[in-house]
């Protein structure tokens, strides 16, 4: 039986940063709802770039405080749909890991905005899928897995995003061994940014509130991804960069 997880209170090294945070972050939810229904609707794609762009270079400034990164995710309110919360979060957890792993600034823009736009293919999901409380079918979970095949298409006739973005928004769900989706490619074939992307993703989803599947604590999610990473399904150094934080940030924090 998994533990209940409350919160703390904020360190001290938080607090100084939390109005900042939160006043890009709501400013983020905004900007990116908009864009979410630009995109949905294929119209004015330069303007949907360039505000993207905009967006994912303020969260790549705020990812150098890496030690922020989580208590930005866990305690922030959430007061819209899961799916832009998820995309914030999914970007910051990979600019932060990306830095430390001492990527090039470029390759941590890239990967963010790769994270920031990695569900879009789920806006052309039917909602009384998308948002279904009840277990799914094995015809609606094809439904939803076929989203990263949707975004993926979405995206390339957009005709303005990098190819590897294009190609992380494909494989964020495939696994090293070859075991995830739509196209099983393994290790071989699996890109740098979808390696950190596929953990980042894994996180938030097993720590978020959501309308199918149960919410995990952290100290959970965290051994998800360390058996996952034993097992050879995920990027080792990218894991560990992520493993380290999350215990960082689980100091001193309290499981009944």
């Amino acid at each position: 039986r998994e533990s209940s997880w409350h919160p703390g209170p904020f360190c001290s090294i938080v607090d100084p940063l939390w109005d900042l945070f939160r006043e890009h972050y709501d400013g983020w939810l905004m900007r990116l709802k908009r864009q979410f229904a630009n995109l949905q609707r294929e119209s004015n794609e330069a303007v949907v770039w360039a505000e993207t762009e905009a967006i994912v270079s303020e969260i790549t400034d705020l990812s150098l405080l890496a030690v922020q990164v989580l208590p930005c995710i866990h305690f922030m309110p959430r007061q819209e749909g899961y799916l832009v919360h998820h995309s914030l979060h999914v970007s910051l957890l990979a600019a932060m890991m990306a830095r430390l792993l001492d990527w090039k600034e470029e390759e941590v823009k890239e990967v963010a905005l790769a994270a920031l736009l990695h569900d879009v293919g789920k806006l052309q999901v039917p909602e009384e899928i998308l948002h279904k409380t009840e277990s799914l079918t094995p015809k609606e979970m094809r439904v939803v897995q076929g989203h990263a095949v949707l975004g993926f298409r979405l995206l390339q006739e957009a005709g303005v995003f990098p190819l590897s973005v294009l190609a992380v928004v494909l494989q964020h769900h495939e696994r090293l061994d070859g075991s995830g989706y739509p196209i099983s490619v393994g290790q071989a074939k699996m890109h740098a940014y979808s390696r950190v992307l596929a953990i980042a993703d894994m996180y938030d989803a097993m720590t978020s509130k959501k309308m199918y599947g149960k919410q995990h604590n952290p100290f959970t999610a965290a051994r998800e991804l360390r058996r996952d990473m034993s097992r050879d399904r995920l990027d080792v150094p990218a894991t560990r960069a992520l493993l380290a934080q999350i215990h960082q940030f689980l100091f001193g924090q309290k499981v009944h």
